[in-house]
């Protein structure tokens, strides 16, 4: 678990080219994660929905979505990493309760998140 529980921002283009060059990968059906542990410091993440999700306040909505289940998640997160999460298309018609899981699947699967209560 992450000592520190201050979720950051990933914003620097040279971020995300680690990410896709030297990260991993894991995608489900609605969302692909891409991940990276690092040696020390805060969880840094992102979210990107493409235009293809839908309009602008579809896509806004979702990436606010996102943005929270990950950020209630940060604290409990294994080791510091830097997380991309992006959606596709059919994510814009899940609910919450539906994100969460998704979200929670991809980070138990990478090993990333230790699932309480769900044994």
């Amino acid at each position: 678990m992450c000592a520190r529980s201050r979720l950051r921002s990933l914003r620097l283009q040279r971020h995300f080219r680690r990410l896709r060059e030297g990260g991993q990968r894991r995608a489900g059906p609605h969302l692909v994660l891409r991940w990276r542990e690092r040696d020390e410091g805060d969880p840094r993440a992102a979210v990107s929905v493409a235009k293809a999700v839908g309009k602008a306040v579809v896509r806004n909505k979702l990436k606010r979505r996102l943005r929270e289940i990950v950020r209630a998640r940060s604290a409990e997160l294994r080791v510091p990493c830097d997380l991309w999460l992006s959606a596709k298309a059919s994510a814009a018609d899940l609910t919450f309760g539906e994100l969460e899981q998704q979200v929670e699947r991809l980070l138990v699967g990478a090993g990333l998140w230790h699932a309480r209560g769900k044994e």
